[in-house]
């Protein structure tokens, strides 16, 4: 194919590998309750094992799935890993500089260039709740700089979908910025807020 020019460099993964992975994804949300928990067996050992294969994994299906539901499944998982009340589940500091700089990049790039409203909502709430860890108020310093500047090029966007997903992830960050998000407050007008 032609090369591809554009926001969204998906993570590398072998279409073998992420197969199988979306389908232990899929055996996660099986109505057969014994095939959920070998799923669910299998992806918290990997998590354990090898979170940066892991979270790698999780980042392909949401930039690169199929399905929706598979994509937006490989946003809540992610989340989940990212949310430090969640101590069990929680990897970001297992993971290498590589990784999490992959997955800064990605979420934001994914959030920019999907159509879905349903992925882009999953991702605003995985994208808060890792900016909440990084750069809110409990964090020593701002590890994730690019962040806030990114949304409010989003909030400024002509693109509808663009100010909608921006305004939800800073909705959702303001209780954890609110000294850098209230100042925005005049730039962005009152939709913030309201």
């Amino acid at each position: 194919g032609g090369a591809h020019h554009g926001p969204v460099r998906p993570p590398a993964m072998d279409p073998q590998a992420l197969h199988n992975f979306v389908q232990l994804l899929g055996g996660m949300l099986s109505a057969d309750s014994a095939t959920r928990r070998q799923a669910e067996k299998t992806f918290n050992e990997t998590r354990k094992q090898d979170p940066n294969q892991l979270v790698h994994a999780l980042l392909a299906v949401v930039a690169m799935g199929q399905e929706p539901v598979m994509r937006e499944q490989g946003a809540v998982l992610l989340r989940q890993c990212l949310k430090r009340s969640t101590a069990e589940s929680f990897v970001w500091e297992k993971l290498t500089q590589e990784v999490r700089a992959e997955v800064k990049t990605g979420l934001l790039a994914v959030l920019e260039t999907t159509d879905s409203v349903a992925l882009r909502n999953k991702l605003a709430e995985c994208i808060a709740q890792l900016g909440s860890e990084l750069c809110g108020l409990n964090a020593q310093e701002d590890h994730w700089p690019e962040l806030i500047p990114k949304l409010l090029s989003l909030a400024e966007s002509p693109t509808d979908m663009h100010r909608s997903a921006a305004i939800r992830v800073m909705r959702l960050l303001a209780p954890h910025k609110p000294d850098e998000l209230y100042v925005q407050h005049t730039a962005l007008g009152a939709t913030l807020f309201r």
